[in-house]
C-alpha cells in the first residue's frame, strides 16, 4: 500500500535501541536497521 497506492519510495521508524519489544515488530515487518542516531531524542535532559 504505502509504495503503490501512496507512491513511497522509503519508510523511516525511529525506536530507542532499549525498546526490545518495539524493535521485534519492525524486524517482522520486514524493516532494517540502517543507523543508529546516539543523539536523536532529548529526553528528560538526557539525549536518547
Amino acid at each position: 500500500h504505502c509504495f503503490g497506492t501512496l507512491g513511497l519510495h522509503r519508510m523511516e521508524i525511529n525506536i530507542r535501541p532499549e525498546n526490545g519489544p518495539s524493535l521485534r515488530v519492525v524486524e517482522k515487518l520486514g524493516f532494517r536497521p540502517e543507523c543508529l542516531r546516539p543523539r536523536y531524542l532529548h529526553i528528560n535532559g538526557e539525549w536518547a
